[in-house]
């Protein structure tokens, strides 16, 4: 496909790279297939960089993915290639595999650890317990492969919220992943969590106590490296990052603005926040960002909507 790409730029255009021109007319022709168009976007855009699509790449026999890996590798500038895979996947491979598969080409895996607490993982039915957690988290280190971890703060609700941060904190600590990545748990009608919620089952935490749960993680983590990311809108402050250990204690200040602002002042960034109007604390010294989101909420203090619950309906949007 690579081939025919640079041939049609070639005829085309008379140009043999896939320049911005060039790209443009690809997408503009009618019967080109969602691969040709991916293609040659990738081929424009030059980042070397190749991800294996759907839940769990690995999933495949190991010499078949080594295959693949290698021919990817035989692509144009192929410099990194992740994926999506489970670290029950992981563990199940272990350290021979995955070290091959490292040998093969694969850079990083991306994985949903979610909780590192057994109670949790049996809640939400994840079909792993922490012990897998570590045994895959692990072999994927010792096999040289980046592991990114996805960590979903609050889905032990109000229950186990302390256990929930506990526990994750403490299978971070021994898996050292090279990113943490946090995910903040909203309950959406159609899943399971929102039925047990609407049978009082599930208590979700607020904005407020989501925070809490992530300064609560925050202080227990104990690793050399790393670096945790918010990089996601659900979450309620989408630029707390840096790098571990050494940025925890900025982070943790980064919450603390937060939670030191009055009860008013915190209902009103949240609600900015999520109505897109605030980024962090500093954006409410901007009058007009200000005033816009006070009229929002005296339009919902005169309908007798709670503040909090309009600003998680609008966090729900993302999803």
């Amino acid at each position: 496909m690579i081939d025919e790409i640079r041939e049609f730029a070639a005829h085309s255009l008379k140009d043999p790279e896939v320049t911005s021109p060039v790209l443009r007319e690809i997408l503009r022709s009618s019967g080109l297939s969602d691969a040709y168009r991916s293609t040659a976007a990738w081929l424009h855009f030059a980042t070397g960089s190749v991800f294996l699509q759907d839940a769990d790449a690995l999933v495949p026999r190991p010499f078949e993915l080594e295959q693949i890996l290698r021919a990817v590798h035989r692509l144009p500038d192929v410099r990194r290639i992740t994926t999506y895979s489970r670290l029950s996947t992981c563990a199940r491979l272990g350290l021979p595999a995955l070290s091959r598969l490292r040998a093969s080409g694969l850079n990083r895996i991306h994985a949903g650890m979610e909780s590192g607490s057994d109670t949790v993982l049996e809640h939400v039915r994840k079909g792993i317990n922490s012990e897998k957690h570590v045994r895959g988290g692990l072999a994927v280190k010792q096999a040289g492969i980046e592991l990114s971890l996805y960590i979903m703060p609050g889905l032990g609700g109000r229950r186990l919220s302390k256990e929930h941060a506990r526990e994750s904190a403490r299978i971070v600590s021994i898996v050292e992943p090279d990113t943490i990545r946090l995910r903040s748990l909203a309950v959406v009608p159609g899943t399971p969590l929102y039925e047990q919620w609407r049978n009082d089952r599930f208590d979700p935490l607020s904005e407020t106590e989501l925070i809490l749960e992530i300064k609560d993680f925050l202080l227990q983590i104990r690793v050399t490296r790393g670096r945790l990311e918010s990089d996601h809108g659900l979450n309620l402050l989408p630029d707390l990052e840096g790098d571990l250990p050494d940025g925890i204690d900025g982070m943790i200040n980064q919450i603390d603005r937060v939670l030191n602002l009055p009860g008013p002042e915190r209902i009103l960034f949240i609600l900015g926040r999520r109505a897109g109007f605030f980024e962090n604390t500093d954006d409410m010294k901007d009058d007009a960002r200000r005033q816009s989101v006070q009229q929002i909420l005296e339009i919902l203090q005169h309908q007798n909507v709670d503040p909090e619950t309009a600003a998680a309906d609008l966090a729900k949007r993302l999803i």
